[in-house]
């Protein structure tokens, strides 16, 4: 009915930042026709690719559809970096450079949430539980990343080390945790809990963030992206990428964070829909189809994979980062 109400009202653009794993027949699921119909009155739809990457075949609906456009996540250039320094146990760890938008604190004792019970995280630490203002390492996932430093905190952690807990390209955030925090990855992680089980007196010590613009951190394809090929209907998908990684959100009504740089595929979507606005503003004889062939045909395809090595496919990254500079001046469009 809300799509309905698009074309009954005119509206130029949609984003739709939802998605699901699993796909779709696109000529019966009440989404896709929705949003067919909504082409055809010239509504251009943006929509995110999923957050079910980095396996094959993860894209599902409503992203399937050919006459949305489907959006992958990549980074940008711009997050803010700390570093994790140690001291005791056998032998000091080499440094840890993380990311996270905290202060700094410590030197302080560190410890293993896993030690106490709760290796994610996921329930707050009874009152308590820690009492020398301990920094605390949790494993990532099945909740919200800064939800752990608050978690955390409850039970009397000071400082948080959040470590990933797959080796599978995921990326490290610089999230607004509400205690000076550090994310690191998966094999940082390994080597600071192996460290934490030798000798005695571990100490560690979280730099402040600092801003890093490096272009070189730009243009990678996120862990959690979505990837083709398309199981619905024998196109490549998704069909272009944009930055979804680190991207300054609100953050509801949490009175300790209000907003925190959020990351996903419902984050890069809503960057083609401006850009496809702007397009629209830019020529306003494009139809739909044609403001993304204008994307397609322009986008950035020297993109990494998530591993930051190999270069990212078209199943990954589909016609590549939106250039929008390129886009507005392309000399083909085609009206499919």
């Amino acid at each position: 009915a809300s799509i309905d109400q698009t074309v009954i009202d005119g509206v130029d653009v949609i984003n739709y930042s939802i998605g699901s794993s699993s796909s779709s027949d696109l000529w019966n699921d009440f989404d896709t026709v929705g949003f067919l119909n909504a082409r055809k009155a010239g509504i251009f739809v943006a929509t995110s690719a999923g957050n079910d990457g980095p396996g094959p075949d993860t894209v599902g609906s409503p992203a399937d559809a050919p006459w949305l456009t489907s959006v992958a996540a990549s980074t940008h250039s711009r997050t803010w970096t700390n570093t994790v320094s140690t001291t005791g146990g056998d032998a000091p760890l080499a440094d840890i450079v993380g990311n996270a938008f905290t202060d700094g604190y410590g030197p302080a004792p560190i410890v293993y949430a896993g030690d106490f019970g709760d290796a994610l995280c996921l329930n707050p630490f009874p009152a308590g539980t820690w009492t020398n203002g301990e920094i605390v390492v949790c494993d990532r996932g099945q909740i919200a990343r800064t939800d752990k430093g608050v978690n955390a905190a409850a039970g009397g952690a000071a400082g948080l080390i959040l470590a990933n807990a797959e080796a599978n390209g995921a990326s490290i955030n610089a999230d607004a945790h509400v205690i000076p925090a550090s994310h690191i990855t998966y094999a940082d992680g390994v080597d600071l809990k192996a460290w934490l089980t030798t000798g005695a007196d571990h100490m560690a010590t979280i730099t402040a963030g600092v801003y890093v613009n490096d272009p070189a951190r730009g243009d990678i394809v996120a862990g959690f992206s979505s990837r083709g090929a398309n199981r619905a209907i024998d196109i490549v998908s998704p069909h272009v990428a944009a930055p979804g990684v680190d991207i300054i959100a609100a953050y509801g009504t949490n009175d300790a964070v209000t907003w925190d740089f959020l990351s996903g595929t419902s984050m890069a979507s809503p960057h083609v829909a401006g850009a496809a606005a702007l397009l629209m503003q830019e020529h306003p004889g494009w139809t739909p189809a044609e403001v993304q062939s204008a994307m397609m045909l322009s986008g950035k395809t020297d993109m990494l994979d998530s591993d930051e090595v190999s270069p990212a496919d078209p199943f990954d990254m589909g016609s590549g980062r939106v250039q929008l500079d390129l886009a507005k001046s392309v000399g083909l469009v085609m009206d499919e």
